[in-house]
């Protein structure tokens, strides 16, 4: 039986971690995440300068590459191309893949092992999940050898744009780390960042992290919008002010909203950028140095706005849904994949930057910036309870409900093959986040509240803070 790498070093004690972690963090990136990693970088670099007309020939290329594995390899694509007679050794432009029904969530959970490619050795097949924003995880697979090193390939190109340098910039990531021991920071020598822990956001608590983020003279700060707005907000109302601002501050995984910006960046005295993506990689978008109009990574994928009555909208402004077919997943391909998020087409589309990506205005996403309150007034947003794990594998759907701060219930609608011992993992797997703040009741239902919009809410919390 092979060693299994990854989870003994999970399993291993905090300081043994640590040492791994320095010596790996002394490693060019180049090595340590290897050659996937560098000829994407090679690609993004290539194409960097490229006009509209050599993007677009790109993207068909792609498209037509992995709609033709999908064809050969995936046995739902190839009933469903043979079933809306779909030829992809013939597609001529990117648009000739509308005849191709959309790929839903629910599509996915039911043909979850039809969807998985036939001709990847399943000893590189890996499982992942969505985070269940909506009260729902959705599984999938994807290649273990290529994903993670070509999505950091992807994210390093986006952060050079504004003046990141990998491996010397002084870097802060205040996400969804809760850290052992009472500590609110730790440095992490593999990803060179300062970790700051998130979950006990009290006042003495975040003049100590802002003390912190001063006294280091961190550049950057990778964080949540809901969460960094914590920090700008107290840092208004007591009038501190950093001796050294970051050059930017990077907010992702939540829609940030203008109000936020404007009073993140006034306490900072710093730049907001922000970037679009999600668990299942089929799309990314960026803002730039020079705008905050999403770019269109248009070698990770094809994105298409699709209205309500599921024609493909092509105006400027108008919103649609985003459709995204992904180039870089062939265990699981996502062609023409329904995100729940939205936005609309820029109505310039020239950029101050020189690149000649499509542009797209605001991105409406699925997160809503809800929080849960602990005992001691402190926020926890959803963002940052989210389980990017299996633990919810057996659930239907699930909700947490607040009604005072410091206890909140866990609604869970069961699924079929549901057992007492999910319960144990999903209470184990929570509290590790929550429970010296929470406490946390598991209440099981016959379904959740949904919005008046008939979504499901991550968090619903019944009182204001």
């Amino acid at each position: 039986m092979p060693i299994n790498k990854r989870l003994i070093y999970e399993k291993s004690p905090y300081f043994i971690k640590n040492c791994i972690d320095n010596l790996l963090g002394r490693l060019p990136y180049d090595i340590l995440l290897g050659k996937e990693y560098t000829n994407t970088l090679k690609l993004l670099n290539s194409e960097n300068g490229k006009s509209r007309e050599e993007h677009n020939i790109y993207q068909l290329n792609e498209l037509k590459k992995i709609l033709i594995h999908s064809y050969e390899h995936v046995p739902y694509y190839t009933e469903l191309f043979t079933s809306v007679n779909f030829n992809p050794y013939e597609i001529k432009k990117a648009s000739d893949i509308e005849i191709i029904p959309f790929l839903t969530k629910d599509l996915i959970e039911k043909n979850f092992k039809r969807l998985i490619a036939t001709n990847v050795d399943p000893k590189y097949i890996k499982f992942n999940s969505t985070s269940g924003t909506s009260g729902h995880q959705l599984r999938f697979a994807f290649d273990k050898r290529t994903y993670y090193s070509r999505e950091w390939a992807y994210i390093h190109y986006l952060w050079k744009r504004i003046d990141f340098k990998y491996g010397k910039t002084k870097m802060a990531t205040l996400r969804n780390d809760l850290l052992p021991d009472g500590m609110l920071y730790r440095y992490d020598s593999r990803n060179r960042s300062l970790i700051l822990d998130s979950y006990h956001l009290i006042p003495s608590n975040i003049e100590k992290i802002i003390k912190k983020l001063d006294e280091d003279k961190i550049e950057f700060i990778h964080t949540y919008p809901s969460t960094i707005y914590i920090l700008a907000k107290y840092m208004l109302t007591h009038n501190i002010i950093l001796t050294t601002p970051p050059k930017a501050i990077i907010v992702t995984s939540e829609m940030l909203y203008d109000g936020q910006k404007e009073i993140i960046e006034t306490a900072f005295k710093s730049k907001v950028y922000t970037f679009y993506g999600h668990s299942e990689r089929a799309a990314l978008a960026s803002w730039c140095e020079k705008s905050t109009h999403y770019h269109i990574q248009s070698e990770y994928g094809y994105i298409e706005l699709v209205a309500d009555d599921g024609n493909v909208i092509t105006e400027a402004d108008n919103i649609g849904e985003i459709v995204c077919t992904g180039f870089n997943n062939y265990v699981m391909p996502f062609i023409r994949y329904k995100t729940a998020d939205y936005s609309s087409y820029c109505k310039n589309q020239q950029c101050e930057c020189g690149r000649e990506y499509v542009l797209l205005n605001n991105i409406e996403g699925r997160w809503k910036q809800d929080s849960l309150v602990g005992k001691d007034g402190n926020l926890i947003s959803d963002t940052a309870i989210n389980m990017h794990s299996m633990i919810f594998t057996n659930v239907e759907k699930f909700q947490f409900v607040q009604y005072k701060k410091g206890v909140c219930d866990l609604l869970i609608v069961k699924g079929e093959n549901y057992s007492f011992n999910d319960e144990k993992i999903i209470i184990k797997e929570v509290n590790k986040k929550i429970a010296d703040s929470i406490n946390m009741t598991i209440k099981y239902v016959d379904d959740i509240e949904r919005t008046t919009a008939g979504k499901y809410r991550y968090i619903i919390r019944k009182f204001d803070v």
